[in-house]
């Protein structure tokens, strides 16, 4: 049976952890009589078009990663929903939400009780083109990207070579069991290798046998969505590696220690040094002293 909505079953939701580029205005939701929300740390975010709920980061000092956690796990979330329907805030609708859905579900037969996962696929990449796009463009920790690129060859080589897809937009029935599990396997994959979802969402599919449902829309606009639109500068878009604040505070100062006790000890040494110079040339000259006095006892007696 082709899926109905029904407007007290599905959730519409984005999520903004962090610093981030400014909650957008969505002229049409204004229209639709589906529920719209924003989940997010700042206390100070203030909407006319989302629902505003205040959420705590499940890692205090990982806002990307805590971000993907409200976008991937929308049975922890919203369990009295079966039905979701995340939006990247960069994701601005041009038409009403259930124009928007009523879309996807005719295009692709969506049925109302088979674990559906629905995400559009990439305008560009393959999966291994997406992987080289994020490490050239400084999109995570480049040593991450190539090690899971490196673990996903031994697993599962063809998958790299599937289009990639694109997860500013997902439309799913999150309750189901059989999705449930692909939600936790793919946060496990974002936590474990690069926080770049998209890197992982294919082969986390194949590992929860799950086959994702594919559907055709230009990532970068159609008559249905603008996209990106951001109010600021989206500063965690970018990496900036800084390996040092991975070291724990007090080896750092254990080694600093160790280094004050070393150039503490190569200047004793150094002065050690010049004490056993002298004491030498002390020996050198009681030699010479005892070869002049043998010389002239020798020069007397002779």
């Amino acid at each position: 049976m082709i899926l109905k909505l029904n407007n007290d079953e599905i959730i519409i939701y984005t999520a903004l952890i962090g610093e981030n580029e400014g909650l957008n205005s969505q002229p049409f939701f204004n229209s639709s009589k589906l529920r719209h929300v924003c989940l997010t740390d700042d206390k100070n975010l203030s909407s006319k078009d989302w629902e505003i709920i205040l959420v705590e980061r499940i890692l205090p000092q990982d806002c990307y990663r805590s971000q993907r956690h409200f976008k991937i796990r929308p049975h922890l979330v919203f369990p009295n929903y079966r039905f979701s329907l995340y939006l990247d805030n960069t994701v601005v609708l041009r038409k009403k939400t259930e124009d928007f859905l009523e879309m996807i579900i005719n295009q692709k037969g969506i049925l109302e009780n088979d674990p559906f996962f629905c995400i559009p696929y990439h305008s560009q990449f393959d999966l291994i083109s997406e992987f080289n796009a994020c490490a050239d463009n400084n999109l995570d920790d480049q040593l991450r990207i190539y090690e899971q690129l490196n673990d996903y060859t031994k697993t599962n080589l063809d998958e790299l070579k599937s289009p990639a897809y694109w997860g500013g937009i997902l439309f799913r029935n999150h309750n189901h069991n059989e999705v449930k599990n692909l939600s936790e396997i793919w946060f496990s994959h974002i936590c474990r290798y690069s926080r770049r979802d998209q890197l992982s969402i294919i082969h986390a599919s194949c590992q929860s046998n799950i086959n994702l449902i594919g559907f055709n829309l230009q990532n970068s606009g159609s008559e249905y969505h603008d996209w990106p639109v951001t109010n600021k500068k989206r500063k965690n878009r970018s990496f900036n590696p800084k390996y040092i604040d991975y070291i724990p505070i007090n080896y750092l100062e254990n080694l600093s220690k160790k280094i004050n006790y070393n150039e503490n000890l190569l200047v004793s040494l150094k002065h050690q040094k010049k004490g056993f110079r002298y004491i030498k040339k002390i020996f050198k000259l009681k030699e010479i002293y005892k070869e002049i006095k043998k010389y002239i006892k020798k020069i007397l007696n002779f």
